[in-house]
């Protein structure tokens, strides 16, 4: 799972409710948002449930499993995930999951038989043969786990600030010892801790922002401490976008009480830091300056466009050479994206 993603997971809360491991096809119950529930699987069924994906994808004729790719992978690559130690053993990482998900990021335009037979395909030409049966057992019980998430309950209501985080985090529960009945702890590790120190912080986060005890002021503090216990890693991909949202949410918040500048620019230091408060103030009175010459450049545009005295292409000439004169090369497209999108709100345009 790469860093945009896991931001958009964060920034959009509704997807913490793991919507990307229900399996296709299959229906989930009920959507009570107070009701999560786990599959009861016994070890009989598991091994079963693995011997049976072990049976699948076999003899489908592929050599490398790279033939005649799907189009939604034409001109992709397969992540460069997979590694062997110096006795030829698998290494078990994030990335052989990745390379399972590349492949099963096709379910629907082709049969899960064929997406397997590929898979297999790959994995054999690519390790040597016993890391290569290592690869394929665990993506046997990989796919059995991935399969048996239709018994859970999925959790339900609308997206947003409505999200019933008690029922989400039981959610989270029960897929991690979902996952435990099927991979070995070394796998489960592997392939999930990163994915689980992302959702819990997401989780924490929104506890924190939803709470109506806290002021706006010690939400930051909260936050900011939050933040401080991730790993260097995940604190950087988190500013990337999340502290910035963070800021504005709290910042509305702060306004919306009657806050002072002052009491504005305190949060801000508290959640940034003075020099990245500067910088988001520089920032936010560029855009407003931009906002500022857009309104007036529509409303001269509006003018000149309304002119009956002008031939259209005189009008077009006009508007081209004035809007070169008022924006730089780099604001050239963006300014005709927001002219496109007033004149379609405008009445007559």
């Amino acid at each position: 799972m790469t860093a945009k993603t896991r931001l958009a997971l964060l920034a959009v809360p509704a997807l913490l409710a793991l919507a990307w491991l229900w399996w296709p096809g299959t229906a989930v119950r009920g959507t009570d948002p107070h009701a999560t529930a786990t599959a009861a699987t016994t070890d009989q069924q598991r091994t079963r449930a693995a011997t049976d994906w072990a049976a699948r994808g076999l003899g489908a004729g592929f050599q490398s499993g790279l033939e005649n790719l799907p189009a939604s992978l034409a001109g992709t690559d397969v992540p460069d995930g997979l590694r062997t130690d110096d006795q030829g053993n698998l290494v078990v990482s994030a990335g052989l999951r990745d390379v399972f998900d590349y492949f099963l990021s096709v379910i629907g335009e082709e049969d899960m038989d064929t997406i397997v037979a590929r898979l297999r395909a790959y994995l054999d030409s690519q390790l040597p043969p016993s890391a290569a049966a290592q690869a394929n057992q665990i993506l046997n019980n990989y796919l059995a786990f991935r399969e048996s998430l239709k018994d859970l309950t999925a959790v339900g209501g609308p997206p947003g600030d409505s999200l019933d985080i008690d029922a989400v985090r039981a959610q989270q529960a029960a897929v991690r010892a979902q996952r435990q009945q099927f991979l070995s702890a070394t796998v489960d590790e592997a392939f999930f801790a990163a994915q689980d120190r992302w959702n819990d912080y997401g989780l924490s986060r929104l506890d924190i922002l939803q709470d109506a005890g806290l002021a706006a002021s010690e939400k930051a503090q909260q936050l900011a401490a939050l933040r401080a216990g991730l790993p260097d890693g995940m604190q950087r991909d988190v500013d990337a976008v999340l502290q910035y949202q963070d800021l504005q949410a709290l910042t509305h918040e702060l306004q919306q009480q009657g806050a002072s500048e002052a009491d504005v620019r305190l949060l801000r230091e508290q959640v940034v830091g003075a020099d990245a408060a500067d910088r988001l103030e520089a920032l936010e009175q560029e855009r407003a300056d931009f906002s500022r010459r857009v309104d007036q450049w529509l409303a001269l545009r509006d003018d000149i466009l309304a002119n009956s005295n002008l031939a259209d292409a005189d009008r077009d000439a006009q508007v081209a050479r004035l809007r070169q004169a008022r924006f730089s090369d780099s604001e050239q497209l963006r300014v005709q994206a927001l002219e496109a999108t007033h004149d379609r709100q405008s009445p007559g345009q």
